[in-house]
């Protein structure tokens, strides 16, 4: 799964031209795959800029829709406004099974 990510991520970006977190996939000494991204939610002070999921601007919670949707975030500009996020967990169900 995590070198399916990796490509997926690959694709999305350099195919489609979608913006997406830094990314990488790396392996532990035993051999097994990582999928890794760089935090895109820091300040430069090290505090977190503000974020919102889609599925909370919705009223859309587990514990109400259950535990199978997923959703697209805004984060806070610099300059105070909101922006999608870079994606960052995309995987390809065709190609995983």
């Amino acid at each position: 799964m995590p070198a399916n990510e990796y490509l997926t991520m690959q694709i999305a970006q350099q195919i489609f031209r979608i913006e997406t977190a830094e990314n990488a996939l790396r392996f532990f000494k035993n051999g097994d795959p990582a999928y890794i991204t760089k935090r895109f939610d820091l300040k430069e002070d090290g505090s977190k800029r503000a974020q919102e999921d889609f599925a909370t601007l919705a009223g859309r919670a587990p514990q109400t829709h259950g535990e199978d949707f997923k959703y697209f975030s805004l984060i806070e500009t610099p300059l105070g406004d909101y922006r999608l996020n870079p994606v960052y967990d995309l995987l390809n169900s065709r190609i995983h099974i």
